[in-house]
């Protein structure tokens, strides 16, 4: 069992935190909100209850340095999720802000961890995205991303993604810090439209799992990136948490799932509720989904701790419908 600090209680946290206690490990949930003013509440009650939530939650502004580096002192976790961050379409109206929640937290975090000076180094797990890639000067990136392809990325969310992946690579080499960090695809789960550019994909299932007939969404019809259902995201978080350090070959790894494109996303919706009209709008999220991979090669992942996903787009349909709330007419 380990002491597990979960440091932003959002869309992955929310789920995470559960499935850590599941395994019979010490959690503990940090986040600037009350739990019941969080988006995941819901899904955190049903996971822990909402006494086991409120005693597991300590309230944290990671922008609060000394409040930050305290609970890591007091706490000493053996290993830290940090999953507070500025997504990529909110970091860009707001560049200075993403720097500062999702790099320097990071590198507050690496720092005491360091200053511990444990002998068995501690490990941080930090999610990165995507928005780490994009495309070299006069080229499309691949269209099957492979994890070392050069890193350009278009948004401000990207380059803070791209900075903690080498501030996590520079921490395991010098600081005695164990990091580990995902590529992550778009997540879906119930979680609420948070930010971020894959948020096109949210907005259909809850329109649909709401019984609207229509909805619009800022992106077109051929617009094609990864995503992960969120049962799939969690499980690969933990596992390259607890993987064995000889096992791992680089720091942080590309994982995938599926790579849908908006319509067909619109047609597996269609086929199970029915009229289902999508208006496609693009704005400007639009120029950072075509910055971004189509699919993710994630060869390592698989070879170095076993990653495999579970689920594919018509069984997440399926189960993201249902949990939505949905009922299938008779």
């Amino acid at each position: 069992m380990a002491r597990v600090l979960v440091i932003g209680v959002g869309q992955i946290g929310s789920e995470l935190g559960p499935a850590l206690v599941e395994q019979g490990h010490e959690v503990v949930l940090a986040d600037r909100l009350p739990p019941e003013e969080t988006a995941g509440w819901d899904v955190l009650q049903k996971g822990l209850g909402a006494d086991g939530v409120r005693k597991r939650w300590h309230r944290l502004d990671v922008s609060d340095t000394p409040a930050l580096t305290g609970l890591l002192r007091e706490l000493r976790p053996d290993v830290t999720y940090h999953l507070a961050a500025l997504l990529s379409a909110t970091g860009e109206k707001n560049p200075d802000l993403c720097w500062r929640i999702n790099v320097d937290t990071t590198r507050e975090v690496i720092s005491t961890l360091s200053s511990f000076n444990a002998a068995v180094a501690p490990r941080l797990v930090v999610p990165s995205s995507i928005a780490a890639f994009g495309p070299l000067p006069g080229e499309e990136i691949p269209a099957v991303t492979p994890d070392l392809y050069p890193m350009m990325p278009t948004s401000m969310y990207g380059i803070t993604k791209v900075a903690g992946e080498l501030l996590g690579a520079y921490a395991a080499a010098k600081q005695n810090v164990d990091f580990r960090g995902l590529r992550f695809p778009g997540l879906l789960n119930t979680a609420p439209p948070g930010g971020g550019s894959s948020d096109f994909a949210n907005m259909m299932y809850f329109a649909a799992a709401a019984g609207k007939h229509e909805v619009e969404v800022f992106c077109r019809p051929d617009t094609r990136i990864p995503f992960m259902y969120m049962p799939d995201a969690v499980k690969a978080i933990i596992e390259v948490a607890m993987a064995p350090a000889a096992r791992l070959s680089r720091r942080t790894y590309n994982v995938a799932a599926m790579s849908p494109s908006a319509a067909d996303i619109a047609a597996a919706l269609r086929a199970r509720v029915g009229r289902f009209d999508v208006r496609y709008v693009p704005d400007f999220r639009q120029a950072i989904l075509d910055s971004w991979p189509r699919a993710l090669e994630d060869s390592p992942a698989r070879a170095d701790w076993d990653w495999k996903p579970t689920w594919d787009l018509e069984s997440m349909t399926d189960d993201l419908l249902a949990q939505l709330g949905w009922n299938k007419p008779a």
